[in-house]
């Protein structure tokens, strides 16, 4: 059984002889004084409260209901039918009551339910979306991660590359310097030998070479009079003749020309002939020693006119020879030079090569390190956002988990409340229909009809006789009274606005009742 204050719902049809019996030891026990008694009361007043009792204890049993049987017991303990009628109504309060919680417990029921399982249900919704991004961003992050490593991996290649390249370009141009320095030398080296060989042969030409005393090379037979050069004197040969002066000057390489004094024999070597703009008068004939133009500094394809008749065969070997000498190194020189060019022309071309791969491949290197910091701000961001999603997932998952466990915790009383709400209605229906039918007999039996009539009589006090219809023959006649109660005033109230009592009620006469507010009220003359 499922106690409610006063009520008991019923499980079995045990409880109903389990009520019956609890019922005779509560009545026997209220013999004792537990509620008021009236202490004198007629055989009817008795019998009516013992069948009333008895109808109200059936119902009881039959319902189960705790209340009816408390309000039969108070019927057979005696109590005043006022007293009674006021615990009845106070019992169809208290079943009202109930009703009410009842429907309220009922909508509560409905109502936790609705927004709990609205709550899962969102829940359930959002729980599957904040996993799907987490999954995308986990999927995202995963990317960025590898975009990175790639990209770190490029730069580490670039730099790789670069170092790389650098250390090439290093030694290539070290190897550069280390030829063009072998170049560099070879030049000198053979730019000197052909000075050497040029000074040399051009030495050998002066001391062996064809040549003519004269003027210049427009001139080369016929020596200038009355002029001097100046300076350059190195030998004097005071006692020499012209020609004497000629094979002195002609034995000696170093010797340009002479100058023979024109008053005696006699004269000067000159070491150096001044040019002929700085000539100057004097008394004598200036010699100057000209090359032919078949000199050993020509190209050998050039065809040598026939030496003079003073040289040999000899000479003529010697320059031929050196010619070749001096073309070949010349040869080698023009080569070494061109490969000086050809070798600065590719260093150029790979030192231009190496600045653009470098600054091509600082550019690319930039780029990915711009990605790599782009990718690492986008990584933070998802990263933020995976454990924003994270936090979320996992209080979305408590919401629903709560929502869930309370809903579990509802379930036993808001199942009970929706399974049995009706069944209650309807037998709080009944306790109230019963109750209110028990009200009907007991307002409806003579005795309390006459034990209210007495009441209403001792409230009127002096003015009952006035306010209660009298019992006089013909209400004898008609059995409402007896005969020994003649002049006494009976139950039956006079209608309502009777005019004597009311006028009683007010210590006025009937005329002056009837006269001001009571005209024409029951009672009144016509």
């Amino acid at each position: 059984a499922i106690l409610n204050g006063d009520e008991v719902t019923p499980r079995s049809k045990d409880l109903s002889i389990a009520l019956c019996q609890a019922f005779d030891t509560f009545a026997a026990a209220t013999e004792g004084g537990v509620f008021v008694q009236i202490k004198e009361h007629s055989g009817t007043d008795e019998q009516m409260r013992k069948s009333l009792a008895k109808d109200l204890r059936r119902l009881a049993a039959h319902q189960s209901s705790l209340r009816i049987a408390k309000v039969a017991m108070m019927l057979r303990a005696g109590n005043p039918f006022d007293k009674i009628l006021e615990e009845i109504d106070k019992v169809i309060a208290r079943i009202e009551k109930e009703g009410d919680a009842d429907e309220e417990k009922k909508e509560w029921c409905v109502d936790e339910r609705a927004h709990n399982n609205e709550v899962i249900s969102n829940a359930t919704t959002s729980i599957t979306s904040l996993e799907g991004q987490k999954g995308l961003l986990e999927t995202d992050i995963g990317s960025l991660t590898d975009v990175i490593d790639e990209t770190n991996a490029d730069i580490q290649s670039f730099k790789e590359a670069m170092a790389d390249e650098t250390k090439s370009r290093r030694a290539a141009y070290l190897e550069y310097n280390k030829e063009m320095r072998t170049l560099v030398a070879t030049t000198k080296v053979v730019d000197n030998a052909i000075k050497t060989l040029k000074k040399f042969y051009e030495w050998l030409a002066r001391r062996d070479g064809p040549h003519t005393y004269g003027t210049n090379a427009e001139s080369p037979e016929t020596c200038t009079a009355n002029k001097d050069a100046g300076g350059g004197n190195y030998k004097r040969m005071p006692d020499a003749s012209k020609e004497e002066l000629e094979a002195a000057c002609s034995d000696d390489p170093k010797c340009s020309g002479f100058f023979k004094f024109a008053a005696s024999t006699g004269g000067w070597l000159k070491s150096v002939i001044a040019p002929e703009h700085e000539w100057y008068d004097a008394d004598g004939e200036l010699c100057v020693k000209v090359y032919s133009s078949s000199s050993l500094l020509q190209s050998k394809n050039k065809e040598d006119p026939a030496p003079p008749s003073t040289f040999d065969k000899e000479f003529e070997g010697q320059k031929s020879a050196g010619a070749q000498v001096i073309e070949t190194l010349e040869t080698l020189k023009s080569d070494t030079n061109t490969e000086m060019m050809t070798e600065t022309e590719q260093e150029e071309t790979d030192q231009a090569d190496f600045e653009a791969f470098m600054t091509d491949t600082t550019a690319d290197m930039q780029r990915a390190k711009e990605q790599v910091a782009d990718a690492e701000a986008m990584k933070a961001q998802k990263k933020q956002q995976l454990a924003d999603t994270i936090e979320d997932l996992e209080n979305t998952r408590k919401v629903k988990a709560d929502a869930e466990t309370y809903l579990e915790k509802i379930k036993p009383d808001c199942d009970f409340m929706m399974d049995n709400i009706e069944g209650r209605k309807t037998a709080r229906a009944a306790e109230i229909s019963n109750l209110e039918t028990a009200i009907e007999k007991i307002k409806g039996s003579p005795v309390y009809k006459k034990a209210k009539a007495k009441g209403e009589k001792e409230a009127e006090g002096k003015c009952a006789n006035k306010c209660f219809k009298m019992c006089d023959q013909a209400a004898v006649d008609d059995g409402k009274c007896f005969k020994s109660a003649l002049g006494t005033p009976l139950d039956e109230r006079q209608a309502d606005g009777y005019a004597p009592c009311e006028a009683c009620r007010r210590g006025i006469t009937v005329a002056a009742f009837c006269t001001g507010e009571g005209q024409g009220n029951p009672g009144c003359p016509e």
